[in-house]
């Protein structure tokens, strides 16, 4: 009688403690996430993916505000630092380009031909957002696609992807895309390795997964983030998918949603914070955001979100390369 009744104890504790699990779990979803329907097998490497992250990331009940939290990265730039550190370094960098081949070399004295590991010079484009003309733009994703290591990791293909689609060039884009995940997400539970099979590399690789979320959101839905302005910009659908919806995009305060499917896009706001209200504008009209309000977004845009606060701000030098024309005292 004892024993029956201990196991009935720890069963009715294990369905609690399965309802706390399943509620926990709700409850970040909610707060942001990704869903992809019309294509099964990128929606669970999405949800495995969102899994892996928010598993890494501290409980909001238990971190300590107090206390420094990096992110994921464990790299230095994910430290912080002054922005002070940050512009000196960006004057103080060379740019190299090579005006004959129109492109950017590697390095200074980079020998054309030469074998690289992954992504570098056509991070210019992205995440760097760096201005130059279109033809400089491919001749880097085209010539640094040849000369890349067959063994390379995942998110170098990820940054040729958004570069592509940056560059309207939807086939070529699905081809880098599909690139920057086969071979490299392992089953059953949608492990991510460095290195393509039958190599493995680093597991479970959350910088291969970040690359290719970076597809989704700054690629196939169009997201860019600048100093003065968030934008969206020729919104579309992942290979396959029917729908993709973006939740928790968190931009000055606010938390929008975006959805993307084949017939139209819309922007919901969720949230606010009232001392940086947001306004949209698709190049013709300007609407004033609120929470509750969806917005259809027409077209292909560039449709730009802001906040008039920031309209006075002066913005800083977005030059790399020019330290002789750097202001004095900057």
């Amino acid at each position: 009688m004892v024993k029956l009744h201990t196991c009935i104890v720890l069963q009715e504790d294990g369905e609690v403690l399965y309802q706390k699990h399943v509620d926990q779990w709700q409850k970040l979803y909610h707060q942001g996430g990704m869903e992809i329907e019309g294509n099964l097998e990128l929606g669970k490497i999405v949800n495995g993916i969102w899994y892996y992250f928010l598993s890494a990331l501290p409980s909001e009940e238990s971190f300590q505000s107090l206390g420094r939290y990096y992110g994921l990265s464990p790299t230095g730039l994910a430290r912080g630092g002054t922005f002070e550190d940050y512009e000196d370094i960006a004057w103080s960098l060379a740019l190299p380009y090579d005006e004959e081949n129109d492109y950017h070399p590697q390095f200074t004295n980079y020998q054309r031909g030469e074998e690289i590991k992954q992504a570098d010079a056509v991070l210019l484009g992205f995440p760097l957002q760096y201005s130059m003309n279109i033809s400089t733009r491919l001749n880097d994703l085209t010539y640094y696609e040849s000369v890349t290591r067959e063994n390379g990791p995942a998110m170098t293909w990820s940054m040729h992807t958004i570069g592509h689609l940056q560059l309207d060039d939807d086939a070529k884009a699905e081809e880098m895309f599909n690139r920057s995940y086969e071979g490299f997400v392992r089953e059953p539970f949608k492990i991510w390795t460095e290195l393509r099979r039958p190599d493995s590399g680093a597991v479970n690789f959350f910088t291969g997964m970040g690359g290719f979320l970076q597809t989704l959101v700054f690629g196939y839905a169009g997201v860019s983030i600048h100093l003065d302005r968030l934008e969206i910009n020729k919104p579309r659908l992942p290979p396959k998918a029917t729908k993709f919806t973006i939740r928790g995009i968190k931009y000055l305060g606010s938390n929008l949603t975006l959805e993307v499917s084949a017939n139209s896009t819309k922007l919901s706001v969720t949230s606010m914070d009232d001392n940086w209200r947001l306004a949209l504008n698709d190049g013709k009209y300007t609407v004033t955001l609120a929470p509750g309000i969806t917005v259809i977004l027409p077209g292909a845009g560039p449709f730009t979100v802001y906040s008039e606060p920031w309209k006075d701000c002066k913005l800083p030098a977005d030059i790399i390369g020019h330290n002789y024309i750097r202001p004095d005292g900057t």
